[in-house]
């Protein structure tokens, strides 16, 4: 909303009466991207997914085979599709080229008495709300997300789509949402003396902590010296900075960034692999390769980092 106002100041609610006034237009694909990163953050309504190998596609594709089998599916001949094209930030805070897809459909009537054009008595009057979807698509990272009240919608969603826009017949790999513990990096770990590393992996480090004090602000990030993260590691930043993670409580972690060193070994490059974690429940690692698979659901899961995945 901050960012498509046309006067901007510090009150966000007048940020937004002022775009209303000032541009309708703008004011609705702010309200877009406001449901979007919104129920991104609350997983209730979001289902996640991500093509092995990402197929191109740009904001202008041809969607009338989307939008036909949509109108097949809902059995609902009134439906309309938005698109956009906004930056976002990926897991590294690098911005990522998102494409989003607005989705609203007719939705059951509602009935409300309303006064008549004479003023001398009540009617009722009947109107049919829309409902909003959204499927946005990361070109460079073949990553699917899916908004939508319903599960069922959005399995819907992801058919149509990876079917008809991507030409994607295998199923999509599900991106997990899982609980990270993020208390046990107020000291440095101790990752070797834990089990045998594998699959090539030589050495872990921390290389960078994100804060927030307990207010909501006062967002901080520490990162090891750049490109020796093996050799200096972010704990002796924070001793540089006079900030002792163990004993200052009022700090919360908000992120993490782990580092891989690995070497090649059978089917497996030579690589360093970062990792990061955000609270409460967000790791960027895919199982895109068996050393992905080792870390994602043997050590973090026996470090107790990542906890065991549930059954839904």
């Amino acid at each position: 909303m901050k960012d498509l106002s046309h006067d901007r100041t510090s009150n966000a609610y007048d940020n937004a009466v002022h775009l209303l006034a000032s541009n309708e237009s703008d004011f609705r694909v702010a309200e877009e991207i406001r449901y979007v990163e919104y129920h991104r953050g609350h997983g209730c309504m979001w289902d996640g997914f991500y093509l092995v190998t990402p197929i191109s596609l740009e904001i202008d594709a041809d969607l009338s085979g989307f939008e036909c089998q949509l109108r097949s599916m809902f059995n609902n001949d009134k439906l309309v599709i938005r698109r956009q094209k906004r930056p976002r930030s990926d897991d590294e805070e690098s911005p990522v080229s998102v494409l989003r897809f607005m989705i609203y459909r007719e939705g059951l009537p509602v009935s409300f008495e309303v006064l008549d054009d004479e003023e001398k008595d009540l009617v009722l009057e009947t109107i049919h709300p829309a409902r909003e979807y959204a499927v946005t698509y990361e070109p460079g990272t073949g990553v699917v997300e899916l908004y939508a009240e319903q599960k069922s919608i959005r399995n819907i969603l992801k058919k149509v789509f990876c079917e008809g826009v991507l030409g994607q017949q295998d199923e999509p790999e599900k991106l997990k949402l899982r609980q990270v513990n993020l208390e046990m990096f107020r000291e440095r770990p101790d990752f070797e003396d834990c089990f045998e590393l594998k699959h090539g992996i030589t050495s872990v480090a921390v290389k960078e902590i994100a804060t927030q004090d307990a207010t909501g602000k006062g967002l901080a990030t520490f990162q090891a010296a750049p490109r020796r993260a093996f050799q200096s590691d972010v704990y002796e930043s924070l001793v540089g900075h006079g900030v002792n993670l163990k004993d200052n409580q009022q700090l919360q972690i908000r992120s993490v960034t782990l580092a891989f060193r690995c070497e090649a070994i059978d089917e497996l490059p030579k690589e360093t692999l970062l990792v990061k974690l955000r609270a409460p429940n967000s790791c960027s690692l895919r199982d895109l390769s068996q050393r992905e698979r080792y870390l994602n659901h043997d050590f973090l899961v026996r470090m107790g980092i990542l906890l065991e995945e549930s059954g839904g």
